[in-house]
């Protein structure tokens, strides 16, 4: 799910949202009569501009962050989870440390806070003025319907996000599946090359999981593959990439500076598997190729991924040859 501590501008999910906020911000400025209108996110990181009107007398375009600690008028609002409306802001003393009044001179605020689906608060929309207001309960009204328009937007969004992750990730064990590993792969070997570090790609198999689903059931098969895929994923950083690419077939594709990492993982790996509550011991064949920094924007991936698939295979060959 889109996470309320993620900029909601850097996200691209979001794109048509903000498409249709600007319209509605745009319109609730003019309906308002007022020069600035906005919808404001919070997150631990301050106060960001998600939109703003389109006015040449406002100040504040989007993207513009704000320190959280800082006293403005959508913090109280936040804080308090409470609708605010002051309509002479430099005549009471508790805004005169709010730099919206004392460096850019607004006088007149009216916000609502705006919340996720879960209610959680995303931040405010608001409208601003310079002068005096005195805003009769049509107005109150007004943005509140426009609060209410936004945060369907929101929970739209979200259900899109649901749908979305169910799409790139396997439904039994919650790691990626292939589509969702490809949509990340590139994006991990562009950080890697970055950072000047190398990329392992692990590949490993379950042993003897038809066995286990013979003589046990399927249901602690299904158990087995959960618990390697929980132990897979604890024993990486969450950096890495994990994935299930089949019934008993995962792959993690790590950023490493040193071999003794990969050996950091497999004991990590190991030590979990033997503590895990189950009837069944979980073995696994595994392979590992290695793709040096010089290399990695020029290597094919998909034959890196089948040459660990081979090795696997090699792996598992060698252990059952007799």
């Amino acid at each position: 799910m889109h996470s309320v501590e993620s900029w909601f501008l850097e996200q691209d999910i979001a794109k048509d949202t903000l498409k249709i906020w600007q319209e509605l911000i745009n319109l609730m400025a003019e309906l308002c009569l007022t020069p600035a209108g906005f919808i404001v996110q919070m997150t631990e990181k301050g106060y960001q501009v998600v939109i703003a009107n389109n006015s040449e007398e406002n100040p504040y375009p989007a993207g513009g962050v704000i320190p959280a600690e800082t006293n403005i008028f959508c913090k109280k609002v936040v804080e308090q989870n409470q609708p605010l409306y002051v309509n002479n802001a430099t005549h009471l003393k508790e805004w005169r440390s709010n730099p919206e009044v004392s460096d850019d001179h607004f006088n007149s605020y009216l916000g609502f806070p705006l919340l996720w689906p879960s209610g959680k608060i995303f931040g405010t929309i608001c409208v601003m003025d310079f002068k005096i207001t005195n805003y009769d309960d049509r107005y109150h009204r007004l943005l509140a319907h426009f609060k209410e328009m936004a945060e369907r937007d929101l929970k739209l969004l979200e259900q899109n996000i649901y749908i979305k992750q169910l799409s790139i990730h396997d439904d039994l064990t919650g790691l990626l599946n292939r589509r969702g590993l490809q949509n990340k792969i590139s994006e991990h070997i562009k950080f890697a090359s970055r950072h000047n570090e190398d990329i392992a790609v692990c590949y490993y198999d379950l042993d003897e999981l038809k066995k286990i689903n013979d003589n046990h059931g399927h249901r602690i098969g299904d158990e087995a593959i959960k618990i390697f895929a929980h132990a897979l994923e604890e024993s990486h950083r969450k950096t890495d990439i994990t994935a299930r690419l089949s019934g008993d077939e995962f792959l993690a594709i790590v950023c490493i500076k040193h071999l003794d990492e990969l050996k950091k993982i497999d004991e990590r790996l190991q030590a979990s598997l033997s503590n895990c509550n189950i009837s069944v011991c979980i073995n696994y064949s595994l392979g590992k190729v290695i793709i040096d920094n010089e290399s990695l924007l020029k290597t094919d991936i998909e034959k890196v991924i089948s040459q660990a698939d081979e090795l696997m295979y090699s792996n598992k060959r060698s252990k059952y040859a007799n």
